[in-house]
């Protein structure tokens, strides 16, 4: 049974391209927090997306997440989580992830990215 941890608003920093071997175009997008979140505090985290260069358009893909967190006790947390990304709108796509993190264990990621917004909403909650 899940457990709602928190829900997330990040603000979009940049994005950095780069190729891999097999000629796609690897997207780093990196995020921050708008406020401390509850449980984690001050976070980042990028967003990865692989994509091949002739399907610019894709309605969806697969996605990574890594993350860290800066909790207010002092300590730090980090996360990782392998998902989905698909397009929702105009400018908007709906991302998904399941992974872990160091300070709750095993989480799963709903949200939005909003291009006209510059943000990714969400709500982190735990897997069993």
């Amino acid at each position: 049974m899940s457990k709602k941890i928190a829900d997330v608003s990040l603000s979009f920093i940049n994005t950095v391209y780069s190729t891999n071997s097999d000629g796609q175009i690897v997207k780093q997008i990196n995020w921050k927090s708008d406020q401390d979140l509850p449980v984690y505090g001050e976070g980042y985290g990028t967003l990865t997306v692989v994509e091949n260069m002739h399907e610019a358009n894709a309605e969806g893909g697969e996605c990574t997440w890594t993350g860290e967190a800066f909790l207010p006790d002092g300590t730090r947390g980090l996360g990782i989580g392998e998902g989905a990304w698909r397009k929702d709108g105009e400018h908007e796509w709906a991302v998904h992830w399941d992974g872990e993190d160091s300070v709750v264990g095993k989480v799963h990621f709903e949200g939005k990215i909003e291009l006209a917004t510059k943000t990714l909403k969400g709500t982190v909650s735990s897997r069993d």
